[in-house]
């Protein structure tokens, strides 16, 4: 299922990213064409200029060498100017489509003229024809025809469509590589949430059907012995054992499904600690452990009193079950910045760093055969991460040559 969702998510952001990258390749061609296209009018209106100041200089001077007397009567010539440094071409007609100037570069003035017509012609003030954009323009009684060749604006945009091309192609390579990246680190939390549900299923049924198991064989033995109690006692002890952990499931899953706590009430936390330390000081003692504390006075904290109060218990109980004989547990509760710190400490085996990363998982233990033994579930840690986190707070562990410390920090909130 999470593989299914994750391929789904893949080709959903996919298609979005790629959506993306193709509008962004599209923008960019479409404001080059545009560019282009603005150049080239730009090049027409600029050449029109040019080409008449060219016109009435060669007009001029064809006079001056003609001696005109009278212009109203002389009748003009044709003149022309090759140019081939630019790719605009220029024709002036007189009102019968005579030709009295033209200017020519690539083309031959032949072919100028014969298009320079086609335009006007077409009785259009601009337009392409060919692959030549055009203006038509009248100056005085004669028209002025400018073309340029597009051909050239365009082979300069194909470096930079290819380019264009190359770097989108690039991108989708890009895109669909981070998309998968991407979904599996988005998918990660849910994948590692299905893998939890599943251990969670299999270690809950693994506790549960070891009890079930042994009530079923006493069951038996109570039926065909009715005389002898002992078997009775011994489903007693089960089903006591099937209802702690009931007790304590229930207890992780209220924990872990609320997100905030109700703060509203305010509570003594320095009794709260100490109302737990007191009646361990006889399990301490049966253990050859003594309880030492340095809890600060007047610490108040907004909550629930039982929350706090449980997840103490689990730490002391767990400090004691795992401290050498003769050693002491410890306890401190302060006030640090804006926060209440505690920890609990004791002295025994140190946790293997492999472990330490795992401690707070449920049904986690470090001695399995141990704990399952003495009626530990591996629970109770998990319940008191929870707890902390539900805070807003957090709680690690460190161990090293013996001596190991949980720590809890819960901050105040104003």
């Amino acid at each position: 299922m999470v593989k299914k969702l994750q391929r789904k998510l893949q080709w959903v952001l996919s298609m979005v990213l790629i959506l993306f990258v193709i509008t962004i390749l599209i923008s960019t061609l479409f404001l080059q064409y545009m560019s282009s296209t603005t150049a080239v009018k730009e090049q027409i209106r600029a050449a029109e200029d040019r080409f008449l100041d060219n016109y009435y200089e060669s007009l001029l001077q064809v006079r001056l060498k003609d001696g005109v007397a009278d212009a109203a009567e002389e009748e003009e010539e044709e003149t022309a100017v090759e140019n081939k440094k630019v790719n605009a071409y220029g024709v002036v007609f007189d009102s019968e489509f005579k030709t009295l100037f033209t200017e020519f570069g690539n083309l031959s003035k032949k072919r100028v003229k014969k298009l320079a017509l086609k335009m006007v012609l077409s009785q259009n003030e601009s337009g392409i024809i060919s692959h030549y954009e055009y203006r038509v323009r009248d100056i005085e009684e004669n028209i002025q025809v400018t073309f340029i060749d597009r051909n050239d604006i365009q082979r300069r945009l194909v470096p930079v469509v290819v380019g264009s091309l190359a770097l989108g192609v690039m991108g989708i390579i890009c895109v669909l590589i981070l998309s998968f990246f991407l979904t599996k680190w988005l998918v990660r939390p849910i994948t590692e949430n299905v893998r939890r549900q599943k251990q969670f299923v299999a270690d809950a049924s693994h506790e549960l059907k070891t009890p079930l198991a042994v009530i079923d064989v006493n069951l038996d033995m109570a039926r065909s012995m009715p005389d002898n109690p002992k078997y009775l006692g011994y489903i007693k002890g089960e089903t006591s054992k099937m209802s702690r952990l009931i007790q304590e499931l229930l207890m992780l899953a209220q924990v872990e499904d609320q997100d905030t706590v109700d703060r509203s009430e305010t509570f003594s936390l320095t009794d709260t600690v100490e109302g737990v330390l007191l009646p361990f000081e006889a399990a301490a003692y049966d253990r050859g452990v003594t309880i030492g504390q340095d809890v600060a006075e007047g610490l108040e904290y907004a909550g629930r009193a039982v929350d706090i109060s449980r997840m103490v218990e689990t730490l002391i109980e767990n400090a004691i079950y795992h401290a050498k004989e003769g050693s002491e547990i410890f306890v401190t509760l302060k006030k640090e910045h804006k926060a209440m710190v505690l920890v609990v400490e004791n002295d025994g085996d140190t946790i293997p760093e492999e472990q330490m990363q795992h401690i707070f998982e449920r049904f986690y233990r470090i001695d399995k055969a141990r704990n399952r033994k003495n009626g530990h579930f591996g629970l109770g840690l998990a319940i008191a991460k929870g707890t902390a986190t539900r805070y807003g707070g957090t709680i690690h562990v460190t161990s090293e040559d013996g001596h190991t410390a949980f720590t809890v920090v819960l901050p105040i909130e104003k």
